[in-house]
């Protein structure tokens, strides 16, 4: 993975976490409970079962921005707490890429979960041909994308580039292309 991949990953895995984060502030889910704390004294992030939360769950895990909120499991967990502040999760995804996923995973996790569970409030759009982002939530992450040809930065925002077609294909946020036979 080149230097510019490599802040890339960084600034989608912040994305993620960002975005984590933020939905383990808003949850009604109470997992104190089931965790036997007395007071809350951090966000606690649960994937409700939700494939898109438990992939990215999954993700920042093996990164190590997320950690087990029962002390002592060291299994993937379903209740989660931030080792790092999301904005320096960037760092932390930069120096564990290794036991992480492939950059491609990484962004199909990035559009699956921020496309389709929080795209308005984001700012971000699957559409193809349509500019999004200017001046959003994620202007970094999709600046870093625009630097390694997933998207294209226009004075009007940003454009999908082809290079994020298998990804939009696998993710389901475009059609899959018509078979040849």
């Amino acid at each position: 993975m080149n230097q510019a991949e490599l802040w890339a990953y960084g600034q989608v895995a912040e994305a993620l976490t960002r975005h984590a984060y933020v939905s383990a502030l808003e949850s009604e889910h109470n997992p104190l409970d089931w965790l036997g704390y007395d007071k809350p004294t951090e966000p606690v992030y649960c994937h409700h079962f939700s494939s898109a939360f438990e992939r990215t769950m999954q993700n920042l895990w093996r990164l190590g921005i997320l950690k087990n909120a029962r002390e002592g499991d060291s299994g993937m967990p379903s209740h989660a707490v931030f080792t790092c502040a999301p904005a320096e999760s960037h760092l932390v995804a930069m120096k564990s890429w290794r036991s992480g996923p492939d950059l491609n995973e990484l962004i199909e996790n990035f559009l699956y979960t921020i496309g389709e569970y929080g795209a308005d409030y984001w700012g971000l759009s699957t559409e193809s041909n349509k500019p999004f982002g200017k001046g959003g939530r994620l202007e970094s992450t999709l600046d870093a994308l625009a630097s390694i040809g997933y998207l294209d930065k226009t004075k009007d925002g940003y454009v999908w580039t082809q290079r994020v077609a298998e990804a939009m294909h696998k993710t389901g946020c475009w059609p899959a292309p018509a078979s040849t036979m």
